[in-house]
């Protein structure tokens, strides 16, 4: 019993590995059938045991395979895809007259149906994804790459920054899976020349396209507005905000940069726009409906105006 007994456990410690657990359940097999076969017991109970034991470890290999195949498939859906790089091609009179976005396949599995639309606003909304151009070659896995030709390159020039969706479907175990990707590119401070950028941020997510879509607008303009907030010394923002999620929560929204606080409260229905360091408070109320518009204004001295719905707010004191 000891030989079998060893190989069980052998192949208990290499579980992920299958050339490790297959030849250890066989020889462990074939070690109980050799004890069967020469035991000195009655040849009924010995041919039952052996049945019992060949279906026993068929049971452990066969349940072996399927979750590894199982954790496969769960693990290949789940992880990033795409991965695009934006490239500068040429450079005219201090401003971008081409770029491109070269887009790799990173994964392990085939995708197809692949879309992509892309602007330099900060401004998106899920118009984008029914107004896509399709990419008419398919990157293969393991690094498949195919090229997307850039549109207006001068709003990039203006705005240095690129938002860039992708939808495709995932070949998953021969069933396709309905994926969206979102990545943000910032270009480089100084002159404008040509070069390969990677993305500073990303969003992936398998699913319901527009799900995932309301999802990664959701998380980019949060941290767009609160990048800017940090970073501008001077700025208006304008966007348009639900007073509930999807699922039917309030949609609580709060924005913190490094001196600003915008907060929108569906509950107490009133948003404020705050100058942290002072608490100095510009601040609006809005009647209840399924959505509303907000605006703000700030500058070197902190919230110069709020807008809400038609109504504004702003700051009365000159410093």
């Amino acid at each position: 019993m000891l030989i079998p007994a060893t190989l069980l456990a052998l192949a208990g410690l290499g579980a992920d590995d299958f050339w490790i657990v297959g030849p250890c359940l066989f020889v462990s097999w074939l070690s109980f059938l050799w004890l069967c076969k020469f035991h000195s017991g009655p040849p009924k109970w010995r041919i039952l045991i052996a049945i019992a034991i060949t279906a026993a470890l068929c049971l452990v290999g066969f349940r072996r395979l399927t979750h590894h195949a199982a954790v496969s498939v769960v693990n290949d859906k789940d992880a990033q895809h795409i991965q695009p790089q934006l490239v500068v091609d040429s450079v005219q009179r201090d401003s971008i007259a081409a770029y491109h976005l070269g887009v790799m396949n990173i994964g392990s599995a085939s995708i197809k149906d692949v879309r992509v639309a892309f602007t330099s606003s900060p401004l998106r909304s899920l118009g984008m994804i029914g107004d896509m151009t399709p990419v008419t070659a398919t990157p293969p896995p393991h690094g498949g790459h195919v090229s997307v030709r850039g549109v207006d390159p001068k709003g990039l020039s203006d705005r240095r920054q690129l938002y860039a969706i992708f939808v495709f479907r995932l070949n998953v175990n021969g069933a396709f899976v309905d994926c969206m990707s979102s990545h943000h590119f910032v270009l480089p401070e100084g002159p404008l020349i040509p070069q390969t950028i990677d993305p500073q941020d990303f969003y992936e997510s398998s699913g319901d396209l527009r799900s995932s879509a309301v999802a990664a607008l959701r998380d980019d303009l949060g941290m767009t507005i609160a990048r800017a907030l940090s970073v501008e010394r001077t700025g208006t923002i304008t966007f348009w905000a639900a007073e509930k999620t999807p699922n039917g929560n309030p949609n609580y929204v709060m924005l913190r940069g490094s001196r600003l606080l915008l907060s929108y409260d569906p509950i107490n229905y009133a948003v404020a726009f705050v100058l942290t360091e002072s608490g100095e408070t510009l601040t609006l109320p809005f009647e209840p409906k399924e959505r509303h518009f907000v605006a703000v204004t700030w500058d070197g001295n902190g919230p110069l105006m709020l807008f809400v719905d038609g109504k504004k707010a702003t700051r009365r004191t000159p410093r």
